[in-house]
């Protein structure tokens, strides 16, 4: 999966079963790949924010992880789901 911000910026963080990551994504000259068992939240949208994803298959629920692999470290992200 890709992500591109083609307008304003986001943020996104993201947890690998090994480690975390945060990016801000904010030009179009910066795209952002995902391997498939990333699990990603993005955040922090601008109110200009357009965040373009690409995908080589259709989306199905099943291929994505819907649970963190850690708790987040965060206290940005963790006031978010208090």
């Amino acid at each position: 999966m890709g992500l591109i911000c083609v307008s304003g910026s986001v943020d996104v963080y993201i947890q690998s079963p090994q480690r975390d990551y945060h990016f801000t994504l904010n030009t179009p000259e910066k795209v952002l790949l995902l391997a498939p068992e990333d699990w990603r939240m993005m955040y922090n949208f601008s109110d200009d924010a357009v965040l373009m994803v690409m995908a080589d298959r259709s989306y199905r629920e099943t291929t994505y992880y819907q649970e963190m692999y850690r708790e987040v470290a965060l206290p940005k992200l963790s006031a978010m789901y208090a």
